[in-house]
């Protein structure tokens, strides 16, 4: 059985504060509309942008390509796939500094986050195991409502820590 731990549901993003105090000194934001091909997209996007960012040395910057693709498929997946409202966009925001690499993507479900459904494992699922690979890769990530006046919805988050630097979330 592979259930997906629980997290609380108000758990905010480490360095979740706007402008440069929080150590992301680089941004990448966009928005795609809700349909598969929109996730191989989402990771061009963030490999053009590890392409471009001088923070790091290749070492590092190919650390986040990697293990921040597979992250951000994983997390856009689930909103393109999995949220429970048809059309509308998800909105991707990248932001990366000292601290690492922030995956946010937001979709327009306001149902429960990740987690919160108690799943029946099958013995040999086809998928399932996306926040699994999530919690192996990233140092941290969770899930937050967004405020209702907004439109609703949720933005998953994952933090991806330059190597050596933190080992995988806990779930």
């Amino acid at each position: 059985m592979h259930d997906v731990p629980a997290r609380p549901a108000a758990e905010r993003p480490p360095f979740a504060t706007t402008g440069g105090a929080d150590g992301f000194g680089g941004r990448l934001e966009f928005w795609l509309p809700r349909r598969r091909d929109s996730v191989r997209e989402a990771r061009r996007r963030l490999r053009d942008l590890m392409a471009v960012c001088e923070p790091w040395d290749a070492r590092t910057a190919g650390h986040f390509t990697g293990d921040g693709a597979l992250v951000l498929s994983e997390l856009a997946t689930n909103a393109v796939v999995h949220a429970r409202c048809r059309g509308g966009r998800v909105r991707f925001r990248l932001r990366y500094g000292r601290p690492g690499l922030l995956l946010e993507v937001s979709d327009p479900d306001g149902g429960c986050g990740p987690g919160e459904v108690p799943r029946i494992a099958e013995e040999l699922p086809e998928g399932g195991r996306g926040l699994e690979i999530v919690g192996a890769l990233a140092a941290a990530w969770g899930w937050l409502p967004q405020a209702a006046g907004g439109g609703g919805g949720k933005t998953v988050w994952a933090l991806i820590a330059p190597p050596g630097a933190a080992g995988p979330a806990e779930g």
